[in-house]
């Protein structure tokens, strides 16, 4: 049996995981929050439902970009120093629930959730928005961190001082 790829930890990580931790701002303050997830591995998009009475779910109205971490839970970990994490940075864009593609979205929501994720849905407060990464980094232990590239499929090892890498 071969090793995982990174990317293979990587979307296994993602898929093991059940919330994100969110950056947004306000324009003035950053603000720091969670936010259960669903994840479209197809086109590599996050959805969160928010409650529009929830500070986070005003930023992400007011401004779309948005950095978001998912990491491993701390009691499953050898080191907590050396948490597997993935940090994207990337763009947030309210989901119209009148529009084409809600039907499709809801469904990867409730299939991550639960079918009582329909009524949640339907409340009037909520919101889903989806998080849609443009770069990021994975860290997979010590000595085991990547860039994402643009795809964020392609994963480069990167080194520090001493380690070969000429920074």
């Amino acid at each position: 049996m071969t090793d995982p790829t990174p990317h293979e930890e990587m979307i296994k990580l993602i898929n093991e995981s059940q919330s994100i931790i969110l950056s947004t701002s306000s324009g003035e303050e950053p603000l720091a929050s969670y936010a259960p997830f669903s994840f479209d591995q197809n086109n590599m998009e996050f959805y969160v439902s928010t409650s529009g009475l929830a500070a986070h779910t005003k930023n992400l109205e007011r401004e779309s970009k948005i950095s978001f971490m998912i990491i491993e839970d701390e009691s499953n970990c050898e080191k907590v120093f050396a948490r597997k994490r993935i940090t994207f940075q990337g763009t947030s864009k309210l989901i119209d629930k009148e529009g084409p593609d809600f039907k499709n979205i809801q469904e990867i929501i409730c299939k991550r959730h639960g079918e009582g994720m329909k009524n949640m849905l339907a409340l009037p407060d909520f919101r889903v928005f989806s998080l849609r990464p443009t770069s990021g980094s994975l860290v997979l232990g010590f000595g085991k961190a990547y860039t994402l590239a643009d795809d964020l499929k392609t994963l480069t090892h990167r080194m520090g001082k001493g380690h070969g890498n000429k920074n």
